[in-house]
C-alpha cells in the first residue's frame, strides 16, 4: 500500500470514528481537488467501514464480559461448593477393656504407645482397683475404617459413638476413662462436655466418663499426674459412698 493510500485510508477511518482532524490552510486546495478521487473509491471505504463495524462489536462483546464481572461469579461458585462439602477426618482411638467395668481411651496421633506409656496406664488401671498382672492389648480404632467409606465429622463421630455403645452395652461398663482432650472432644457431646465438673461426667444412667490428661502430657509433667489422680479418685470416693435408702 502507498504513502497516499495509507494517508486516505487513516483520514477515512478517523473521519468514520467522529474524530475531527485539522489541516494546513495551504493543503485545504489540494484536499478539495482530490476530492472527486475520493469520491469514486466507494468500494475501498465499504471496506474501512465493514472494518470498523467489527472492531466496534468486538469492543462491546468483551464491555459487556467485563460488566457481567463472569470471574468473579466463577469465584463465588467455587467457594459456595467449598463450603458445601464435607471436610474429610481422619482419627485413630486405641482402646483398653482391663476389665469388663472399665473402659480406656486415647486418641493415637503418629505413634503408637510406647512401653513407658503402657507402664503408667497399667498403674492407672491398678490404682482403679483392678487387680490385673499386665495390661491387655489395645485395640485399634480407625476412621474412616476403610478406603471405601469415607465422610465429616458428622459420620466419623456417629461411627465412633455407635461403636463404644456397642461395647459398654455387651461388657455392662459402668467406667469409661478418657485419656487426653481429643478423646473426649470425639466421644462425648457438647451438651456433655459442658456438663464436666471436676473431671466427671454422666454419660448414661450406668455410665460415668472420666476425663484426664494424656499418657504423653502426665509423662511430660508430674502436674497432670496430678491432675489425673485428682479426677481419678475423686469417682472412687463417689462409687464408695453407701447408698441412701
Amino acid at each position: 500500500m502507498s504513502a497516499n493510500t495509507e494517508t486516505k485510508t487513516r483520514a477515512q477511518y478517523l473521519q468514520m470514528l467522529g474524530i475531527v482532524q485539522y489541516l494546513p490552510r495551504e493543503l485545504e486546495g489540494s484536499q478539495d481537488a482530490n476530492a472527486s478521487e475520493r469520491l469514486g473509491h466507494d468500494e475501498h471505504e465499504g471496506e474501512v467501514l465493514a472494518a470498523v463495524k467489527q472492531v466496534s462489536s468486538q469492543s462491546a462483546e468483551i464491555t459487556d464480559k467485563l460488566r457481567h464481572n463472569q470471574p468473579e461469579v466463577a469465584v463465588e461458585e467455587k467457594v459456595a461448593q467449598e463450603k458445601s462439602a464435607p471436610i474429610a477426618v481422619e482419627l485413630s482411638l486405641a482402646l483398653w477393656q482391663p476389665a469388663d467395668d472399665v473402659l480406656i481411651c486415647c486418641a493415637v496421633d503418629d505413634d503408637l504407645p510406647n512401653q513407658q506409656q503402657l507402664s503408667l496406664l497399667a498403674n492407672i488401671v491398678k490404682s482403679m482397683g483392678q487387680t490385673i498382672s499386665t495390661l491387655p492389648q489395645f485395640e485399634l480404632i480407625n476412621w474412616p475404617p476403610h478406603r471405601n467409606m469415607q465422610g465429616g465429622e458428622p459420620e466419623a463421630r456417629e461411627y465412633l459413638s455407635t461403636l463404644i455403645k456397642a461395647r459398654v452395652e455387651s461388657r455392662s461398663t459402668k467406667t469409661l476413662l478418657l485419656m487426653g482432650q481429643s478423646a473426649g472432644e470425639w466421644l462425648l457431646s457438647p451438651e456433655q462436655i459442658a456438663s464436666v465438673e471436676q473431671g466427671l461426667v454422666s454419660v448414661t444412667e450406668n455410665l460415668t466418663a472420666l476425663l484426664v490428661p494424656s499418657l504423653q502430657d502426665m509423662l511430660a509433667d508430674q502436674v497432670f499426674k496430678r491432675v489425673a489422680w485428682e479426677v481419678i479418685s475423686s469417682y472412687l470416693a463417689a462409687q464408695s459412698k453407701p447408698q441412701s435408702l
